[in-house]
Formats: C-alpha cells, sequence, structure tokens
C-alpha cells in the first residue's frame, strides 16, 4: 500500500501521521501547506493569539486587524480554489451549502475541544470529533432512525459540551 507521510514539513511538535494515500485522505496535503505557510511566514501563531485574546496579541505586537483580514482573505482564496477542483471532479457547481451542514462543522469543532470563547483547540480533536459525528449519524440512519434526530443529536452534544465546558472553567477559577 501507498502511504504518504503527512509530517514530512511539519514543525517538531506534530508527530508524523502515516496516511494511505489511496484512501482519498488528502487532508495531509493541506497540512503540509499550512505547516510550510506557518514555518515560511509565522502567521500561524499571529491567528492563534488573535483567537484567544485579541488585546494580548495587539500588546505581543500582532495586529489582530490585519490578521482577520488576512484570514477571510485565506478563506475566500481557498474556498474559491477547492470550489474549482470540485467542479473538475463533478462537472457540476452548486451555489448552495447542503441544508445543516454548518450545525454539524460547529458541532464537530465544539466536542472536538474547540472552546467557543477562542483560543483553546487543536484540529486533531476536531477531526475526531468530525469522525465521532459521522459515525453516529451512520448508526443511527442503520438503525432506522429519523434523520431529523440527527440534528437534535447534534445540539444535544453541543449543549452537554458547552456546559461541561462552563463547569470545568468554573472550577478552575475557584481554585480547584
Amino acid at each position: 500500500m501507498d502511504y504518504r507521510s503527512t509530517g514530512k514539513l511539519s514543525p517538531r511538535r506534530y508527530r508524523t501521521v502515516r496516511v494511505p494515500a489511496d484512501a482519498g485522505a488528502h487532508h495531509g496535503d493541506s497540512h503540509d501547506f499550512g505547516c510550510a505557510l506557518d514555518a515560511l511566514f509565522g502567521e500561524g501563531r499571529a491567528i492563534y493569539a488573535t483567537g484567544g485574546n485579541a488585546e494580548a496579541a495587539r500588546l505581543c505586537g500582532v495586529s489582530p486587524r490585519r490578521t482577520v483580514v488576512m484570514v477571510f482573505a485565506l478563506h475566500g482564496l481557498f474556498a474559491g480554489i477547492a470550489a474549482l477542483l470540485f467542479a473538475t471532479q463533478l462537472k457540476v457547481i452548486q451555489s448552495t451549502v447542503p441544508p445543516n451542514l454548518e450545525l454539524t462543522v460547529i458541532t464537530a469543532a465544539v466536542v472536538g475541544g474547540v472552546s467557543i470563547l477562542g483560543g483553546v483547540g487543536t484540529v486533531v480533536g476536531s477531526t475526531l470529533a468530525a469522525i465521532l459525528i459521522a459515525e453516529i449519524a451512520s448508526a443511527l440512519v442503520f438503525i432506522n432512525v429519523s434523520p431529523y434526530w440527527i440534528h437534535a443529536v447534534q445540539g444535544a452534544l453541543i449543549l452537554v459540551t458547552v456546559v461541561a465546558d462552563i463547569l470545568r472553567r468554573r472550577r478552575r477559577q475557584a481554585g480547584g
């Protein structure tokens, strides 16, 4: 089996992960690209700092306004590139997003450890949470549960995770 390393351009803090090349996992390439951008320009830390605490980032010499504008511009650029690549495979471009995709993405981020207040979270956690959510959705379909319950389960996961995060923060602030 052919394997691609997703850690070849990664900084030392990232582990090398072996992904089968024929699994259609293009995330390894985007991870390499993101790590290369971070290594070349150092903007990754500015983005993380701005998301965590814009005032602290400003005091460290990072321009939060410039960082936010750059992130939105890059997001638009990469969304356009992804749309073009997607269109070449399917020969169709839809102007609409699949319904309720936002709920799935937010659920994956929150369950994966991204704090609603910002500044906390990892890509690995969000990826594992996305896999978990996909497995839950598949299991619900497999046991013949109405598709509307998938969204209810996602909402419940968000509520449980946010409440747990709030309780953990309160306990930490109380000195525990």
